[in-house]
């Protein structure tokens, strides 16, 4: 792969947190629009309201903020759910896995991209060469290169 580096040089950590990530957008998707979908909507009407109440400072309701947190709790339950079949202790634990394993790859992916930016630059500065030295050498004739075609 680019770089010099492959999948396995990366550790198994970097693998699995991609993986997970996949696994819990999936989970996402299917909890949301799909498990929660009757619960969100028996929870409409709570939220049907004049938007002028927000402009005149009345805001969100007491049965607003009960309904979200019936929904905090239930989707805490869901993902939960999920962290307990990923081997994880706790929805908290299995976030903050993805995120180191996340902070851990854009330490690498900085370190990849200077690597990079380094062959570039050594690229860069040999084609750089090559076309001053391409202008201060004679330039041959066409039959030169015919001659030396033929020999």
């Amino acid at each position: 792969s680019a770089g010099g580096e492959s999948k396995a040089a990366e550790g198994p950590a970097a693998e699995r947190g991609r993986e997970l990530i996949g696994r819990m957008t999936q989970h996402s998707f299917k909890v949301l629009n799909l498990e929660m979908d009757e619960f969100l909507e028996s929870q409409i009407e709570v939220f049907d309201q004049d938007p002028d109440d927000f402009a005149s400072g009345r805001g969100e309701t007491l049965e607003q903020y009960d309904s979200y947190q019936k929904y905090v709790t239930e989707l805490e339950r869901h993902f939960d759910a999920f962290a307990a079949e990923e081997g994880f202790g706790s929805s908290k634990e299995c976030f903050e896995f993805i995120e180191r394993a996340v902070s851990e790859d854009m330490v690498r992916q900085k370190k990849q991209m200077r690597r990079l930016q380094k062959q570039l630059d050594r690229l860069q500065k040999q084609w750089e060469t090559a076309a001053i030295e391409a202008q201060t050498i004679p330039k041959k004739t066409r039959q030169e290169i015919a001659a030396e075609l033929k020999a």
